[in-house]
Parts: structure tokens; sequence; C-alpha cells
């Protein structure tokens, strides 16, 4: 059965509804190997806070196809917002004992699955950092969207004060691990202000960039300021990119 497949029966309410009954029964912390996607094969250990589509191998399979085209052995990638690690750990793959993964997330329990994942599957090029990207580093509040769940934001919320953590910039990370081929980010509407903490990466050592825009006004401030340091901005179909409030908006975006 491919990740296509899976998919598509994914769509089916009934289907759905079984292949959430099936993920629920796996106990927490139970280790299998992924079943599809360019990660099949790897090991993951479940935890019940993520969508099971990171152990079946089928989610969001088309930025999984932009890793693969992206990145070469050898190459430097900065994982911003790594959740669980899904990506991470196949970029890990992809660019080999000679590459570098960085897998940045300020929330503990995330970096917990990302540790496991790490270990379990022997990635010594896969480097963990508990930390938030920003315009500027030193330490925040990071709002979870709700209580118990793996996605948050330096956005701040009514009546939310989160909880205290670290804060990088990707131009500390460059300085500190070397320039980065690709940048993926995905941090819930702070994606603006993380681009500003890249002022020198960008101009400099301009890197692709895979980001999730998460508002159309956010979306607009992303693409004007890449398009200003001339990068060029595509869906991941390769067409020109533009907003759609229908489904989620990635883009990849590419130096002239």
């Amino acid at each position: 059965m491919n990740a296509k497949f899976i998919n598509i029966l994914g769509k089916v309410p009934a289907v759905s509804h079984l292949l959430r009954w099936i993920a629920r029964q796996y106990p927490e912390g139970s280790v299998t190997r992924i079943r599809t996607g360019y990660a099949k094969g790897a090991l993951w250990k479940r935890y019940h806070r993520y969508v099971s589509g990171y152990w079946w191998g089928n989610y969001e399979l088309k930025l999984q196809s932009q890793l693969v085209s992206e990145l070469k052995p050898g190459d430097i990638f900065i994982d911003v917002g790594a959740n669980a690690g899904f990506f991470s750990l196949i970029a890990s793959r992809l660019v080999g004992p000679e590459g570098k993964c960085l897998s940045l997330d300020p929330d503990p329990a995330n970096i917990t699955s990302i540790v496991s994942q790490k270990h379990m599957n022997d990635l010594k090029n896969w480097i963990p950092l508990e930390k938030a990207v920003s315009s500027s580093s030193g330490s925040a509040a990071f709002y979870f969207d709700k209580p118990g769940d793996s996605t948050g934001s330096l956005e701040g919320r009514d009546g939310d004060d989160g909880i205290r953590v670290n804060v990088t910039t990707l131009d500390e990370i460059t300085e500190q691990y070397g320039n980065p081929d690709l940048i993926k980010m995905d941090i819930e509407g702070h994606e603006y202000k993380a681009l500003l903490g890249g002022e020198k990466v960008i101009a400099n050592v301009r890197p692709k960039l895979l980001i999730e825009l998460h508002s159309e006004e956010i979306a607009q401030k992303v693409i004007t300021h890449l398009n200003s340091h001339q990068y060029q901005i595509y869906n991941l179909d390769g067409k020109p990119y533009e907003w759609d409030s229908s489904h989620a908006n990635h883009i990849l975006a590419l130096p002239i």
C-alpha cells in the first residue's frame, strides 16, 4: 500500500475514522517501521499527540517530495518548527553523514520525540535544538494552540501566558553550524519575524526556503520581503505562488 493510496483512503470518512481508531490502539511509545513515503523503512516511536500520518509515512507528500528534490548528500538543512521530527528524519537521511540536519523546536515534548527518532535510527548528523526562532535572540513566551497540543507559536493568544522558551535567530544558527542549503519553516504565523532574524543568511548565503504560510497577511509580508532579496516564489507544484485559503499554503523560495 503506497502513500498516495493511503491519502485517498483517508479522505473517505468511514475509512478515516477507522485509521484513527487503529492509531489509538497502539501503546504510547511503541516503535514501528514507517510504511510508505520517503521515510519508508525508518524506525518511528509513536506518541499519541502526533498525527498518525508520520508513522504511516503519508503525511504531506508534496513537502516530502520537495525535500527529496532540493537536498543532496553533504547539505546543511535547518528545520524550524520541527514538531515530532518527521521531516527532519527524511532530511537527515538525504544529506547523509557528511551533511547536517538541525531541528529547532521550543516544545520540550517535541524535542523528546526528535531525540527518540534520532537515536533509534542512529543518525549522528541530526542535531536537535530546543529553541524557537525569531527576529532576535533571548527568551520569550511560547503559546500552545490548545492544552496538550504539539503546535504553538511565539505569537500571543489572549488569556494564555504560555511557557518561557529560549529563542535564537537564523543568523546565529548559521554562524554556529555553517551555511544552510535549505531552510524549512513551519511556525504558526511567526515566519515573517523569523526571516527578519536571518538578514545576513538570506542576503549572503542565499539558501532555498520552504515555508508554510499561516495567513494571507503574513504571506504578503513574507513574499514582499523575499522578493526584495531577489527570491522567486513558487508553490509546491512549481507554479508562481498565489494565496489559496482552501488548503495549507507552502512556498518554495529560490534565489535568483
